[in-house]
Formats: structure tokens, C-alpha cells, sequence
């Protein structure tokens, strides 16, 4: 997958092996069960592509107003959110979002998110839908 993007906006396959903010072409292992604490800074977008062989492992904590602790595995948290479908490979947006005294349990599509009861940095997490490409520069080619 060639992937192209403006700033600040970042492109992240958990499922390929590598990954480089500065090309966005893949370079560094990632794994599935990719956390969102590790990609910047409060307000920053953060573009994620899961596949369906990926699974959908990890825990989820929160997801009310699809507000995430930022610890939540993203591709799981994405099913949770409605962003992603179970079984099937897609593209959604991470947003690191500032922190939040608590994350309440909520349940919504076949996953079931954990209450967190501590002050941490949060996520919100939305569809990427058909088009945001075109605000990448370029786009997102295989």
C-alpha cells in the first residue's frame, strides 16, 4: 500500500510491518493491536487502516460519544465505535482528544468496552469516509 498525506494528518497499517511518519509508506513494526498513545499530540488527526485478517484483539475502555481511553486497541475500538465493521478491512480516523477523569463501560456493536475511572489522555474515533482522501494530497493507492 502507497499512501500519501498532508500534514497533519498520518497514515497507519497495524497490519503491515513497518511504518514512517516522515514518508508515510511503511518502514516500522506495528502490530494489531495498535494503541493510539504513541502518534502526537492533542488535536491531531490520525488516519488508521485495519485489515479483516488482522483480528480484532486488545481491550476497549469507554466509548461513550465514542470518546476512548487512549490505551484502547484501535482496531477494536474502531468496531466499538461503528467506524469499522467486524470483518471487514478498512480506513478510520483516530483523534488524540486531551484527557478525561473517567471512561464508562458501554457496549455497542458485539464489543464490549471496560469502564477506566482514572484522569487519562483520550481518542475519539469516526469513520473515514469515501472522499477524505482527497485531503491527503494524493491519496491512498494499493
Amino acid at each position: 500500500v502507497h499512501v500519501t498525506f498532508i500534514a497533519p494528518q498520518v497514515v497507519v497499517d497495524p497490519t503491515r510491518r513497518n511504518f514512517s511518519r516522515h514518508s508515510g509508506t511503511p518502514t516500522r513494526s506495528t502490530p494489531c493491536a495498535e494503541l493510539a498513545g504513541r502518534y502526537g499530540g492533542v488535536g491531531r488527526d490520525v488516519i488508521v487502516h485495519c485489515n479483516n485478517a488482522c483480528g480484532r484483539g486488545g481491550e476497549v475502555y469507554g466509548g461513550d460519544g465514542n470518546c476512548y481511553s487512549r490505551d484502547s486497541a484501535l482496531c477494536k475500538a474502531a468496531v466499538h465505535a461503528g467506524a469499522l465493521a467486524a470483518d471487514k478491512a478498512g480506513y478510520f480516523t483516530v483523534r488524540l482528544a486531551g484527557f478525561r477523569d473517567r471512561f464508562a463501560a458501554t457496549t455497542r456493536n458485539g464489543v464490549a468496552a471496560i469502564a477506566y475511572n482514572a484522569r487519562f489522555m483520550s481518542i475519539t474515533i469516526h469513520a473515514y469516509l469515501p472522499g477524505d482522501e482527497e485531503t491527503l494530497g494524493g491519496g491512498v493507492a494499493s
